[in-house]
């Protein structure tokens, strides 16, 4: 299917709003069924409390563990050490890091209201293609989407 605006997350058509998987459609919401529409500033991740809280202690156990790695060294508890011992949490460091820079990410979203449910889309592909201000004038002129859009 041919979509007026497309990001890997959602495509939009005459019939509604598709929600994407590697570019197939699994779920659409028709204009008719949308409540409100919003474009606004918002997490670009869902459920990113819980990104942030497995990026928090992935980051935390693997600093932990290179402090006590780091005493044993010091204080020359251990007459050797083994590779496997220091490079143990550097993929846990990496992890953390990086599950804790995407959660606290925001960016420009899409907020959709229907049957009581709320749907956030990320428009950074939309963003950084300098096609935000079209798609949101072409949501404006839909005429079934006429007062939903805020």
């Amino acid at each position: 299917m041919k979509y007026k605006f497309e990001t890997p997350e959602f495509g939009i058509s005459a019939q509604g709003i598709h929600l994407l998987r590697n570019r197939y459609n699994y779920q659409t919401y028709s204009f008719q069924d949308i409540d409100t529409i919003q474009i606004g500033q918002g997490r670009l991740v869902n459920n990113w409390i819980l990104i942030f809280l497995i990026g928090l202690a992935l980051t935390a156990g693997a600093l932990y563990y290179i402090y006590n790695l780091y005493l044993a060294f010091i204080e020359e508890r251990v007459s050797h050490f083994y590779v496997e011992q220091i490079l143990i949490p550097v993929l846990p460091l990496f992890v953390g890091m990086y599950c804790l820079w995407t959660s606290l990410r925001k960016g420009k979203t899409l907020t959709i209201l229907y049957n009581g449910k709320t749907k956030c889309l990320p428009l950074v592909r939309l963003e950084k293609n300098n096609q935000l201000e079209v798609f949101r004038c072409y949501l404006h002129e839909q005429d079934s989407l006429k007062g939903k859009v805020v």
